[in-house]
């Protein structure tokens, strides 16, 4: 498996029934939310497809659509997803937002999911770290992980369950209805047809008084 990715979700109810239609973003209102996300000028970079989505330093894919809006950036990339910054989760504090992070060349996946800020569920797993968070009641999804079928466990992966980068696709079907790796038969869209806005940050924004957004934090 080659997947790298790090983004959040933030859904009217389940994200899979918005985005298997394959909308387009609202450009407009992904410019003003990247901005509002990261306190500074944002440069559009034109849209760009899903299918990339571990941006790294100073790229950032925001996408705002009918029911659902995705983020993508390297803030989002933490070992333990249930300590992300407090601002990407007060914007999903009123809807229901998941997070996913995956790491092929470290083995590694986390996932979050709240529910109007109220955290249900948040693990993360990889061969160096071990289970570095465990939090919540276990989804029926994650049985692939704990009891997996002996057709996948890969004693390899360093663990006495399954391996987690299978996890971690089985977890992207279930929160998103797709998958980077896996059985495109059952995927409700591709990634590769997605489209987001991509962007790179600029200056940072300042108050009224001309200081920098950050020195009042």
């Amino acid at each position: 498996m080659g997947v790298k990715v790090w983004f959040a979700v933030y859904a009217d109810g389940d994200a899979r029934d918005h985005l298997k239609a394959l909308p387009e973003p609202d450009e407009g209102a992904s410019l003003a939310l990247a901005e509002e996300l990261f306190g500074c000028e944002m440069i559009p970079q034109g849209l760009t497809s899903f299918e990339n989505s571990a941006p790294r330093g100073k790229d950032v894919l925001v996408g705002v659509y009918p029911g659902v809006t995705l983020v993508a950036a390297e803030d989002l990339a933490n070992d333990c997803l249930s300590q992300t910054e407090r601002r990407f989760l007060d914007h999903g504090r009123d809807r229901r937002m998941t997070l996913h992070a995956q790491h092929s060349v470290v083995d590694w996946t986390a996932f979050a999911w709240w529910e109007k800020g109220v955290l249900q569920r948040a693990l993360s797993v990889s061969p160096d770290s071990g289970i570095a968070e465990d939090i919540g009641e276990r989804l029926p999804f994650e049985d692939v992980f704990w009891d997996p079928p002996e057709d996948i466990y890969d004693e390899d992966a360093g663990f006495p369950y399954g391996h987690p980068l299978e996890l971690g696709e089985h977890a992207l079907a279930h929160f998103i209805g797709t998958q980077y790796e896996g059985y495109a038969e059952d995927w409700l869209w591709d990634t590769t047809d997605l489209s987001i806005c991509a962007f790179k940050k600029g200056s940072k924004k300042r108050d009224a008084d001309g200081t920098p957004f950050w020195k009042v934090w």
